[in-house]
């Protein structure tokens, strides 16, 4: 069961409860055999033991369900009470308000505390102080009316005194400083749980990541954010770690830990290389901590996430090309469109005249088409933004419907093809355009396995901060993956800008389109290639 970082103090705090709990009962044991010794060498036996060791075994039995305990907070108010009763049961057995053991109710109390609200102590409280009085009432009338109190031996009744006026102020001491301590922890502990806040969990949730070491370069804080970038899924299991094996264990991020290394103040921008091959863009600020005589206490430093402004910055460079491109297709299609028309029309005429020339004829005719097939690309893709027809589409329906065509298409090919989305998942826009961006899409996967390979389509529901980084939007992401040749870093700079192609008669202007659609529909696109091991095309669209 994954714990919170809340339920993981309560844990920490209750081990140690348990601990002293179990050291509290060896103590009493040990007290009672001495005093036992003294006061009754007739009577070794004393039904302390039964309950001391009954205590004991309670405690053993937490430790083995301890971590099944789903509502700790409630774990911990049974056994405050538990201590209580106990306590009070010892008391009650070796001499009540004389007992050596009346102090062990601030233990009761003290473990209460470990719920942060006021009326838990005060509960605790209550029930020492009912203990206690109802303890020195038997005590005084058993005295008084000479009567045996079940299980406690004659020597501490006789002790008793019987003292009206010493049992009233004794009691009135007590409650007092229960009531006290109660009330002290209680605000002690709300005053940490606000120190913890401000000191902790407000820079935990902070969207910048912060680190600190201290001055034996041991890491001593480190946020959410500084983890998730860093790529650590635990704070306990680092802290505490030099700075030395963290370089060593965290190798990819080796250059950012040598800038602690150099103990100075500094600003810098670094790239990190996730294992999945991914880039985050960071700024760095590190900052020296002084302490009394200028002496230097450790460094903190503030990592800024630029991954998403880094990737806006590429996107807005990309788009400033795709229009003027855009604006260059929509005059170049116009003025080219008409006179391949003609010439094709004269190419036609020729080969019935020269029929000689028959070879010839074929290939101004298919470079033509050829032609013309660049100019039907160019003109769609100035025209992707324009006349959307937005509907709810089935996305299940548009893979099946795109394989079905494909597997027609391509016969002879052998793919294997996974599909893994929910019949239910819908997606808002424009259908003939998503289903362009698509058939590219598995056209160039297809490619890509050279007819014989696996193609795997996934889409589930996905928030826009996973994928963007950026206020949270419900959408869907869809994977397509194949495991063909993959693709090179340079190559996935240079994806999805026009005219740029790795495929031998290809205009380069397919995956051109598809960028086009995507942002047409306000979503977003990466790719995930390593050469060699296959594509993974990401697509998030809003629902």
């Amino acid at each position: 069961m994954k714990q919170t970082p809340e339920q993981s103090e309560i844990l920490n705090r209750i081990h140690i409860q348990i601990l002293i709990r179990l050291l509290l009962v060896v103590l009493s044991i040990f007290v009672i055999l001495i005093r036992g010794a003294e006061q009754s060498k007739n009577s070794p036996f004393n039904p302390s033991y039964i309950l001391l060791v009954s205590i004991g075994i309670l405690n053993l039995v937490y430790i083995l369900i301890l971590n099944r305990i789903v509502f700790l907070e409630r774990f911990v108010l049974i056994q405050a009470i538990i201590d209580t009763f106990w306590v009070t049961g010892l008391i009650y057995l070796t001499g009540g308000v004389l007992s050596n053991f009346v102090s062990f109710y601030f233990f009761a109390i003290l473990t209460s505390l470990i719920i942060v609200r006021v009326h838990v102590p005060m509960l605790i409280t209550s029930l020492s102080i009912t203990g206690i009085c109802s303890v020195s009432l038997a005590y005084f009338f058993a005295e008084h009316f000479q009567f045996r109190l079940f299980g406690v031996h004659p020597f501490w009744i006789s002790s008793f005194g019987g003292n009206l006026n010493f049992i009233v102020a004794y009691l009135l001491a007590q409650i007092i400083s229960f009531v006290l301590v109660a009330w002290l922890g209680s605000y002690l502990m709300f005053s940490l749980t606000q120190v913890k806040i401000v000191s902790e969990e407000i820079l935990d949730s902070m969207a910048d990541g912060i680190i600190t070491f201290d001055k034996f370069d041991q890491l001593v804080f480190i946020n959410q954010k500084a983890r998730s970038i860093l790529g650590f899924s635990s704070e306990s299991k680092i802290l505490g770690t030099a700075l030395k094996m963290l370089k060593k264990t965290n190798e990819i991020n080796e250059l950012f830990w040598s800038l602690f290394e150099r103990r100075e103040r500094l600003t810098r921008e670094i790239v990190l290389h996730k294992e999945s091959s991914q880039e985050i863009w960071i700024k760095i600020n590190i900052s020296l901590i002084f302490g009394a005589k200028n002496k230097i206490r450790g460094l903190v430093a503030v990592l800024n996430d630029l991954t998403f402004e880094k990737q806006m910055g590429r996107a807005m460079t990309l788009a400033i090309k795709l229009k003027g491109i855009e604006e260059l297709a929509a005059g170049l299609a116009h003025e080219i469109r008409n006179p391949l028309a003609s010439i094709r029309g004269a190419v036609q005429e020729l080969e019935d005249e020269l029929p000689k020339k028959h070879e010839l004829i074929l290939i101004a005719l298919k470079e033509s088409d050829r032609l013309n097939q660049i100019i039907t690309d160019f003109v769609q893709f100035a025209h992707v933004t324009k006349r959307m027809q937005t509907v709810s589409i089935s996305l299940y329906s548009l893979f099946k419907e795109i394989q079905n065509l494909l597997n027609f298409q391509y016969k002879n090919a052998s793919i294997e093809w996974n599909l893994a989305c929910d019949p239910l998942i819908y997606v808002s826009g424009d259908e003939p355009q998503l289903r362009q961006m698509f058939l590219n899409l598995l056209l160039n996967a297809i490619e890509a396995v050279d007819f014989s390979g696996k193609i795997s389509i996934r889409a589930f529901h996905s928030p826009s901060e996973e994928f963007l980084h950026i206020t949270p939007h419900e959408g869907i992401q869809i994977e397509i993956e194949d495991n063909g040749h993959g693709l090179t870093e340079d190559e996935q700079k240079h994806l999805f800008i026009p005219f740029y192609t790795t495929k031998k008669g290809g205009t380069g202007l397919g995956l051109g389109i598809v960028y086009r659609i995507v942002k047409a529909h306000e979503g977003n696109i990466k790719v995930k290639s390593n050469s060699g091991r296959g594509t993974t095309i990401i697509i998030w669209l809003p629902r």
